[in-house]
């Protein structure tokens, strides 16, 4: 494992641990982005971004997510929405640390050396925003404000 890949990865735990969770697909998309472009300097974050349609959007992130969930450091909750007014069925995915995650943690935050202060940066001025919030904070941070 690269250092890149080690500190994504510790980041990313590191991230979901502190918010308690991330509710949302989306929301853990734009909170990386946002920690990796407006905390360059101590951003744990290493990841490629593109335009997309809520702003950037990273598949190596994606990626690292489902590693993540697929060596089950990661449990993701999918929670289905019927919409009647629209008669459209709507799934919503949550993010939480499983005790095999929280052991990874435990035992390697020291050795991100201190890129944790970016992620609670990040968590202190966005961490109770809403996601249309967030997305729009990410789509400025990034310069990816247009749609795909």
């Amino acid at each position: 494992m690269t250092q890149k890949d080690f500190y994504n990865e510790t980041g990313l735990l590191y991230l979901i641990e502190s918010s308690k969770g991330v509710r949302s697909r989306i929301r853990l998309q734009k909170l990386v982005c946002l920690i990796q472009f407006t905390q360059k300097e101590i951003s744990p974050f290493f990841f490629d971004y593109k335009s997309y349609y809520y702003g950037p959007y990273s598949e190596s992130l994606r990626e690292k997510v489902d590693d993540l969930i697929q060596r089950e450091f990661i449990e993701e909750k999918v929670f289905y929405h019927d919409d009647d007014s629209e008669d459209i069925e709507v799934f919503s995915y949550s993010y939480y640390l499983t005790e095999k995650g929280k052991g990874f943690l435990r035992k390697n935050l020291n050795k991100i050396e201190g890129k944790e202060k970016a992620v609670n940066n990040v968590l202190g001025k966005y961490g109770c925003s809403s996601n249309r919030v967030i997305i729009k904070a990410a789509k400025m941070a990034s310069g990816m404000d247009s749609e795909k």
